[in-house]
């Protein structure tokens, strides 16, 4: 008899440990889950797709650039000796002059002259910038973040599952603090069996 109540135990025992287990266990896939999903929000473009943006900056600099350029006075046949000085603003209450439009205009007149080359050497920095990961094209990235979010919330429901059945057994169970109320509310038929 005592021998039956032990091996009852021992098997009470057993399940206890095992669901708790179980409950850990589905935990960690989640914490993993969680990393995985940040990971992909915050991997680099490919380095094509970078370039192309710095392209299109380059490119509006540097028609800005030559847009502001007072080429006009070249024309002006009552100037005898026309020059590009651009005006130096002076906002009122400034000691000094607001230097950034001509900072501006002289970038972009680099990348006007110069954007070859420097498309090279921004391309080779990007490239070692994203060595050793793994790049992602947008559509890309939002596909993979989608299936790793239901991924996710399976997992959630899940743990929910365990949770319930270890607390119709009579086993103490805490929900984590950051479960998802779309877990926590989801009704019994909703969970995976």
């Amino acid at each position: 008899m005592i021998r039956d109540i032990l091996k009852s135990f021992t098997k009470q025992r057993t399940a206890m440990a095992a669901g708790y287990d179980a409950l850990d266990h589905v935990r960690a896939e989640i914490a993993e889950k969680v990393r995985e999903i940040e990971v992909l929000r915050s991997a680099p473009r490919p380095v094509a797709e970078a370039l192309s943006l710095f392209d299109a900056w380059a490119d509006e600099a540097a028609t800005a650039a030559i847009d502001r350029l007072p080429i006009h006075r070249l024309l002006d046949s009552r100037n005898p000796a026309p020059s590009l000085e651009t005006e130096i603003l002076r906002m009122p209450g400034e000691i000094t002059p607001n230097t950034r439009p001509d900072v501006e205009m002289l970038v972009g007149i680099l990348f006007f002259v110069g954007r070859d080359r420097l498309r090279e050497v921004i391309a080779g920095q990007l490239g070692d910038l994203v060595a050793g990961r793994e790049a992602l094209k947008s559509d890309e990235r939002a596909e993979r973040i989608s299936a790793a979010q239901a991924e996710l919330l399976h997992l959630h429901l899940v743990e929910e599952q365990l949770v319930r059945q270890m607390q119709e057994s009579g086993l103490s169970v805490s929900r984590r603090a950051d479960a998802p109320a779309i877990a926590l509310l989801a009704d019994d038929a909703s969970l995976p069996g």
